[in-house]
């Protein structure tokens, strides 16, 4: 059985560490779960490493757009809700977004606002 409250703190705690190791700095993530002690059928390691990825691209972007020496970078939110049949979770920060002329890029190997050594 996987609780995912606790994957989603697992999950930022490692993001946050390597946004510190990279970057010097890291922004707060805020973890709201509204499905208290929650468990699903699911494998917990699957869960982990998609919101890990999910964070660490949510740091970076609200570290490169308020800058690494911004004395109060505003928070990632992960919220974490409960469906009839499934869960939720949904990842929010303020870093920015794609530019709509940058869309076709995403699914390029290497897009152009990829650093090569960034959380590697």
């Amino acid at each position: 059985m996987c609780k995912p409250d606790e994957v989603a703190h697992n999950a930022a705690t490692d993001a946050t560490n390597l946004c510190f190791r990279y970057t010097g700095t890291a922004p707060p993530i805020k973890v709201v779960c509204k499905t208290n002690k929650t468990t699903i059928t699911y494998v917990s390691s699957h869960i982990h490493y998609m919101l890990t990825e999910l964070l660490k691209n949510s740091l970076r972007a609200v570290v490169d757009a308020h800058g690494a020496d911004c004395e109060a970078l505003p928070p990632v939110t992960v919220v974490i809700v409960r469906g009839e049949e499934d869960i939720t979770i949904r990842v929010s920060d303020e870093g920015g977004g794609i530019p709509r002329s940058q869309v076709r890029q995403m699914c390029e190997k290497r897009p152009v606002y990829m650093k090569r050594d960034l959380y590697i």
